[in-house]
């Protein structure tokens, strides 16, 4: 039923299409007002930003992941729900900054006591040990020292960030009223001594990743994220292990330098193409009479043209001296074919290497030769098929990933709700309804 609501083949395709281009992908699962409390999409992998050691290729290992954009102030306040309240402080705020630089006014707090007022102290101190490249990473990107341009008309920049951190609970051992010992676990906000029939109080802390989002240079959010237990941004990196990402057309990019070479010198010879031309002295172009050589070489022009063949008066009349003359009409040849032909080769053998190095033959592109064999031609596809398979194995791999968390953010909506009813088509195009009371939503890990 979620594969047909958010449409998810296109979403997948396009991704998919950005991991050939870029080597990356990225979905992304957002909470917005609908009847089924988020939607999907696909993320532009050049809007996003991932912090995580250089091995880790997923998202969900990273350490934070957030998307920039630049989006127009009617898109924000249908996106992110702002109220006129909210929507006028945006706009008073950038009607001030006359040079539209950030509003810093938060910074001056310390970075500490950001944190601490936002998450409380468990999280402070876990960005307080933070790696420091990291934690100062969190802070440019989330724009708590930049001063950068935060609007440009009536777009807004807009950052929202998911970052990874620690959340301290306790395990609470007590008496209830039935004389029971039970076990609960309880938050920082909860102090030892609070419950009168506490027995013991166990201290620890969970992984638990929050949300940021800053519009222009205020902070409109920056909360514990409830609706998953993972970071809403599903993507992957393909093979950053001893080597920078790559895609498709970073693979190509060395052959499609050479094949450009090869024609652009293939167009400025055909610029400097002059064909097959004839020698011959001017003086031997016949004259009409009473006119001059410049009349004369337009008439042989037009003559040569129609008749094909070019007539030639060497008479002294003509020529104007007496003697012997030696000069031979000839033909000069200016073509340049013999160059063009092996520009265009060189471009040919350029571009079938640039193809075979990524795995897709000409078998693969439906350009089988009379002469091939079938045997050969399935030879080809199967080298072909075996040589790009890694990338339709790692896409396979987030697309259950991504169906996962789907699973999960719906989970968590329909729990809330006291009866979850779900119609769709089966493959037999049959209507089933499934209905499911709220105890019976359970998580996958029970």
């Amino acid at each position: 039923a979620l594969k047909m609501q958010f449409n998810t083949k296109e979403i997948s395709e396009d991704c998919f299409s950005d991991l050939l281009k870029t080597g990356r992908e990225r979905f992304h699962i957002y909470e917005d007002s609908t009847d089924t409390g988020f939607s999907v999409e696909s993320l532009n992998p050049k809007d996003t930003f991932k912090i995580s050691s250089p091995d880790k290729k997923y998202t969900r290992d990273a350490h934070v992941v957030g998307i920039v954009r630049v989006m127009e102030i009617s898109e924000i306040i249908d996106r992110y729900r702002l109220n006129k309240e909210q929507t006028d402080k945006l706009i008073k705020t950038r009607d001030k900054q006359s040079g539209g630089g950030h509003n810093n006014k938060m910074v001056t707090t310390g970075t500490t006591n950001l944190y601490s007022d936002m998450f409380g102290d468990s999280f402070a101190k876990y960005v307080d040990h933070l790696d420091y490249d990291i934690a100062n990473e969190v802070d440019t990107f989330m724009g708590l020292r930049s001063t950068n341009m935060a609007w440009y008309g009536n777009s807004f920049l807009v950052v929202e960030v998911y970052i990874k951190g620690k959340l301290q609970i306790g395990k609470l051992t007590y008496i209830n009223e039935k004389g029971q010992e039970t076990i609960d676990y309880v938050d920082d906000s909860y102090k030892s001594g609070d419950h009168p029939e506490e027995q013991e109080l166990e201290g620890g802390d969970i992984d638990q990743w929050f949300k940021g989002l800053k519009i222009g240079g205020e902070l409109y959010d920056y909360n514990i994220l409830e609706f998953v237990d993972s970071c809403p941004i599903v993507g992957v990196d393909f093979d950053p292990r001893n080597s920078p990402v790559k895609g498709f057309i970073d693979l190509m990019k060395p052959f499609q330098i050479l094949y450009s070479i090869c024609m652009n010198q293939l167009y400025r010879l055909l610029q400097k193409e002059k064909g097959v031309l004839a020698n011959i002295v001017l003086r031997k172009i016949p004259k009409l009479n009473n006119a001059t050589h410049e009349d004369a070489l337009d008439e042989w022009e037009a003559i040569a043209q129609e008749r094909g063949i070019m007539f030639e008066d060497d008479s002294p009349d003509n020529m104007g001296y007496t003697g012997n003359n030696t000069a031979v009409t000839g033909r000069v040849d200016l073509s340049r074919t013999s160059e063009m032909q092996s520009r265009y080769q060189i471009a040919q053998m350029v571009k079938n290497e640039c193809w075979e190095l990524v795995g897709v033959n000409k078998q693969r592109l439906g350009s089988v030769s009379a002469s091939e064999t079938a045997t050969g031609t399935q030879a080809a596809l199967t080298h072909s098929y075996a040589q790009t398979a890694p990338w339709f194995t790692q896409h396979n791999y987030t697309m259950n990933q991504f169906y996962q968390l789907l699973l999960d953010a719906a989970q968590y909506y329909e729990s809330k709700k006291e009866n979850s009813t779900v119609s769709f088509l089966s493959g037999e195009g049959e209507s089933i309804f499934i209905n499911v009371n709220k105890n019976e939503l359970k998580n996958r890990d029970q």
